[in-house]
């Protein structure tokens, strides 16, 4: 299957959106951005949006954008409790608190190494450690990692539900593939899983 990645950057903590287009339709990874961005990108009918995890800067306009496109949420199955929680979210520090409304969204919640979205195939990884319910996305050699390994850094492990084991046992599960991925990450640059073998302190021990 073809498909086109489209990197936004948010204007809400510089998160990163991706936009996945395949056979004139759209999937959004992390709602940090707005209808009208969206719209700008020719985004008219949303599949599907996915979060990789519950923190605000990655979940700023979900509200917004699930009652604009009435679509579909996929998230880990421990993300819930995190989405309605401004003290989990870090919204109620950060910016303001999120009022995600409960049962106002279709969900889908996603265990490890579930495959879903059928026409692409997308594998759900379970990677906690900056936050319980962080998952990555695999998507054919593309591997989108939220806030868990980022362009020679990892994700923060001092926040509410972070830990710093779960975070040394998620990135060697992400090296445990063995394949050099292409690194679309929350924040910053794309890279390569080799690319972070070589410059990415984290992962050279």
């Amino acid at each position: 299957m073809n498909y086109e990645i489209i990197k936004i950057v948010s204007n809400v903590m510089e998160a990163n959106c991706y936009l996945i287009k395949y056979n004139n339709k759209t999937i959004l990874i992390d709602p940090c951005v707005d209808v009208n961005t969206l719209k700008k990108y020719d985004v008219t009918n949303l599949e599907a949006i996915l979060i990789t995890h519950s923190h605000v800067d990655h979940i700023f306009y979900l509200q917004e954008l699930i009652k604009y496109y009435n679509t579909t949420v996929y998230l880990s199955n421990t993300g819930l409790k995190l989405l309605h929680d401004d003290s989990l979210n870090l919204s109620s520090y950060f910016i303001k608190p999120l009022k995600i409304e409960k049962d106002s969204f279709k969900y889908k919640l996603l265990s490890d190494n579930e495959i879903f979205i059928n026409e692409l195939n997308i594998k759900c990884i379970k990677t906690p450690g900056h936050t319980v319910d962080s998952v990555c996305y695999l998507l054919g050699n593309d591997l989108f990692t939220g806030d868990t390994l980022f362009d020679r850094s990892i994700g923060r492990t001092d926040f509410p539900t972070s830990n710093s084991l779960d975070m040394r046992l998620s990135l060697k599960k992400i090296l445990n593939f063995n394949k050099n991925f292409n690194i679309h990450p929350g924040h910053n640059n794309s890279s390569t899983i080799e690319e972070q073998k070589q410059k990415n302190y984290y992962l050279k021990f």
